[in-house]
């Protein structure tokens, strides 16, 4: 049997509590998705239009518009505004939100609900003017998955729809390049080579393949006061390589080089053969030409596989990083190990004196590579010359060759006698040689670009 009942009752005015209901923070949020005139001009209307709207309201107080101009309603992670509307709202700044539409709020329907539902969480609702819906009603979170599911399908046909038209623009040939380095866009669209910036494009094609890495050629333009592409002084590797690998600069174009697997996302993916892609030819004036850069990605190439350690576990790489520091950096390589020389200065001389020797012997030892001998930089440059000589046919044009390379590489003028030999070995190994083998003490096995084999004694 049920003991006697007590009604406590509900909770009356604290004193000095304000007395009566007080007002609605209420915040509204606007969105446009892309930045032309027309939609800023929809933009500038929406805040207007909430702004007064909540202000008229007697209940409520107004908490301020958020607003994202040119963002996509398909991911919430690229509307800044969007995302801290939701912080203020998760610190208790505002108590309710009012947004034009659902499509407005969010076309994409997992974030929609999601965000809709941690608010509800808090005892926040989210009304949307255009369907009359507030959040905190019964049937509102189905009618609001019902026409977020339409908004979403929406965004898809029109992805779908501008993939389509992009794909067609592809297969009649038309680029899609907002900017170029070395290059201005015509009034149609096209591409007409900058003379200013146009020469320091075809510098770094040329410094590269005279030996020198891509932080080095940065270094170069940083020194000389050459602007980067976004018009600043401070060049960095992946800039000197995009360059490097674009084949643009050849007057060609690959067409469709990233695509978007998922509308949702927007993010793009580089396109390894999941979809296709279209070379088209001569579309703009060149600024190298298409051997140079052929030549170009087939040095790219070997100097990443230089980079990759041996494929057996446990076993030491037999090259290493590519370095361009000096004209036989990453060229000399150990008949025994096949593992590259290092430069040392050996301070013990007077005056110190360069030398080579076998990593795997500086850094393990005899007991790795006993059979590799240090090599005296000035022995070592001449016999590299009498090599490089025996395969000359036409001297003079050598040395108009070795000249151009080396007044390049210096950046003033020289004289060339080849006779003086080892003094141009820098632009002789930067112009013509691709490795250079170590044969014991005896002499030096010289590989050229072209595939020819020289060989010199020490």
């Amino acid at each position: 049997m049920a003991g006697k009942v007590s009604v406590i009752p509900a909770h009356t005015a604290r004193k000095g509590a304000p007395q009566g209901k007080p007002r609605l923070r209420v915040c509204a949020y606007c969105r446009v998705s892309t930045g032309h005139e027309e939609q800023q001009s929809s933009y500038d209307a929406q805040i207007s239009h909430y702004r007064e709207y909540i202000q008229r309201h007697a209940g409520w107080r107004f908490a301020g518009v958020y607003a994202d101009a040119g963002a996509t309603g398909t991911s919430t992670r690229q509307r800044a505004e969007f995302m801290r509307m939701i912080d203020d709202c998760t610190a208790g700044k505002i108590d309710m939100v009012i947004t034009k539409s659902i499509s407005r709020f969010a076309r994409n329907t997992v974030d929609c609900l999601t965000y809709i539902r941690r608010l509800k969480a808090q005892g926040i609702p989210v009304y949307f003017e255009k369907e009359n819906i507030n959040t905190m009603d019964a049937a509102g979170e189905f009618v609001v998955t019902l026409l977020g599911s339409l908004a979403q399908e929406e965004s898809r046909s029109i992805s779908t729809n501008i993939k389509w038209a992009i794909e067609r623009q592809f297969e009649g040939g038309r680029m899609r390049v907002p900017f170029l380095y070395g290059y201005d866009k015509t009034v149609g669209g096209g591409l007409v080579v900058n003379e200013d910036t146009a020469p320091h494009v075809a510098m770094i094609f040329m410094l590269f393949m005279q030996g020198q890495s891509a932080g080095q050629i940065a270094a170069y333009f940083d020194e000389r006061g050459i602007k980067t592409p976004r018009g600043r002084v401070g060049w960095d590797r992946s800039s000197i390589y995009a360059i490097l690998k674009n084949e643009k600069y050849t007057g060609d174009a690959i067409l469709q080089k990233y695509y978007n697997p998922d509308f949702l996302s927007g993010r793009a993916r580089r396109n390894r053969g999941e979809v296709k892609q279209y070379h088209v030819e001569e579309t703009h004036p060149p600024i190298i030409s298409k051997a140079i850069f052929a030549q170009t990605q087939a040095e790219l190439a070997r100097r990443g596989a230089l980079r990759k350690p041996s494929p057996k576990p446990g076993q030491m790489p037999r090259m290493g990083k590519y370095s361009g520091k000096y004209a036989l950096s990453s060229r000399l390589v150990c008949g025994a190990c096949g593992r590259f020389y290092r430069r040392q200065v050996q301070h013990a001389y007077n005056p110190p004196r360069a030398v080579w020797r076998c990593r795997s012997r500086i850094e393990h030892g005899r007991r790795v590579c006993g059979q590799s001998p240090a090599l005296v930089e000035s022995a070592l440059e001449t016999a590299v010359v009498r090599a490089v000589l025996s395969t000359a046919g036409d001297t003079d044009a050598l040395a108009d060759t070795i000249r151009k390379q080396a007044e390049a590489v210096l950046g003033r003028a020289v004289e060339i006698n080849l006779d003086a030999e080892g003094l141009y070995c820098d632009a002789l190994v930067q112009g013509a040689v691709e490795s250079i083998e170590v044969r014991g003490k005896g002499g030096i096995a010289v590989t050229f670009l072209c595939g020819a084999v020289a060989e010199a004694a020490l």
